[in-house]
């Protein structure tokens, strides 16, 4: 038996399972390969002891670290040949992802070479992490040279002679004498209105300002009429506790009276909507045509005629008469409504079934009703479901690499995974460092190795709990 410290790691079998490996994760493979060998050359052991099976061969999720273990059954070095095989193998079975810098297809020329060193395959990761990766240079067609192109030299314009002036014509309209408009009065009424406007503005805050301390003044009388209530016993009942329909109603009153009071002081709304009321008066009248005032040395525009007068219409015969309807007897005095106490909504209940009230038995609510599993976690006092939606659900800490991300620091970044064969339910530990465990035991499941779970079992990923229903 051979015994290797994987803790933290999975295999690269379940890393390449969902996701295609990336550039960078296999240069980080073909460089922990390669430091494997240079370390076993030191020991003068054979590299091809090194297992490139898919399952023996363990990665660091997130860096993607490699650990490669080593069977010492093999006499024959083989040189770069597994190495070789197991990255041929990767890209025939469309494990890598395509990237646009032609690395794969490098990396297969590289391979293909009949006397491939070590030395090779590290200077292509280099240039490939410095984006310098070679590249097949693209066969350069000479263009023609372009025909020279001539210029041809745009002629000066011919002069053209002036015309004579002519004399302008002017349309023969009615000479008005000229009527000054009356602007001083025109500027006066606004500087006047703007003084009265003011004016009512530096009243209005004088007034506010002398009121405000003696509404300050109520406040504090209000103050202390609620105090003195309260110290007189009004507010008690018989037994000494606080009524609090009592004490309710003064303050009802007192709010209402000091919201009357600063209505009427602090808000005189009404005196400010009629002094407002001549300015929307003034914004919704219509504009009067301005005269138009001749101008010395321009010509005075033409008239507008003035549109013919529109026949009257011909009077229409008046209405005969109708007759007055009868009188009708006063309604008689209705009653005062009284105020209605709302009372607390009833809702008769629909399409219950019988029950019996004598029974002990409680009915037990199905937790998977909804025909799909999930785990309960709770944190900090609140509940959270983690639906169960894929026949193979990883749950760790590394968002990019699980099905659902667990945030704390205890569980590994890829933890376990479940899994959900026709309805029946396993958990596999993927090497993870603190472990998982089943209803509170203190011994861990192996890693590696599925084992059953049933409704209502209490799943630990480190310190975490996770309760399945299904």
């Amino acid at each position: 038996q051979l015994f290797y410290n994987i803790t933290s790691r999975i295999a690269l079998s379940q890393a390449v399972s969902r996701n295609k490996l990336k550039k960078s994760e296999l240069i980080q493979l073909i460089r922990g390969a390669i430091e494997a060998m240079d370390d076993l050359s030191e020991y003068q052991l054979v590299s091809a002891g090194i297992s490139f099976d898919h399952d023996c061969i363990f990665v660091k999720p997130g860096s993607f670290e490699p650990n490669f273990i080593y069977i010492p059954s093999y006499m024959d070095d083989t040189g770069l040949e597994s190495l070789k095989k197991f990255l041929m193998d990767l890209i025939v079975s469309s494990k890598v992802e395509i990237t646009n810098d032609n690395f794969v297809q490098v990396l297969l020329e590289t391979l293909n070479k009949p006397a491939l060193t070590a030395g090779e395959l590290l200077k292509l990761c280099e240039n490939a992490n410095s984006h310098t990766a070679a590249r097949p240079e693209p066969v350069q067609v000479r263009k023609p040279a372009p025909a020279p192109q001539q210029t041809f030299v745009q002629p000066a314009p011919t002069p053209q002679p002036t015309p004579a002036p002519q004399p302008a014509v002017q349309p023969v309209a009615p000479v008005q004498p000229p009527v000054a408009p009356p602007k001083a009065p025109e500027q006066a009424a606004p500087k006047a209105n703007k003084e009265k406007k003011q004016a009512k503005k530096d009243n209005a805050e004088g007034a506010k300002k002398s009121k405000k301390p003696l509404f300050i003044a109520v406040q504090v009388v209000f103050i202390a009429l609620i105090a003195l209530i309260f110290s007189s016993g009004f507010l008690m009942n018989e037994d000494g506790s606080l009524n609090t329909t009592y004490l309710f109603g003064v303050v009802l009153v007192v709010a209402a009276a000091d919201f009357i009071l600063y209505r009427e002081w602090l808000k005189p709304k009404a005196d400010e909507a009629a002094a407002n009321a001549p300015k929307k008066q003034e914004k919704s009248a219509p504009k009067t045509a301005k005269t138009a005032v001749p101008i010395p040395g321009k010509p005075t525009p033409a008239p507008q005629p003035t549109p013919a007068p529109q026949p009257a219409p011909a009077p229409q015969p008046a209405p005969a008469p109708q007759p007055a309807p009868a009188p009708q007897p006063a309604p008689a005095p209705q009653p005062m409504p009284q105020p209605v106490i709302p009372q607390a909504a009833y809702i008769p209940p629909q399409n219950q079934m019988p029950f019996d009230a004598d029974s002990e038995n409680t009915v037990v609510l199905d937790s998977a009703a909804s025909g799909e599993a999930y785990l309960e976690m709770f944190n900090n006092g609140l509940a959270t479901r983690i639906a169960l939606n894929r026949p193979n659900f990883i749950v760790g800490k590394l968002r990019a690499q699980c099905d659902y991300a667990i945030n704390n620091n205890k569980v590994s970044k890829v933890h376990a995974e479940f899994i959900n064969r026709n309805g029946e339910f396993f958990v596999k530990d993927y090497n993870s460092t603190n472990g998982t465990y089943i209803n509170g035991s203190n011994q861990r499941i192996p890693s590696n190795t599925e084992v059953q779970v049933y409704n209502g079992d209490r799943i630990t990923l480190a310190d975490v709990d996770l309760t399945l229903h299904c």
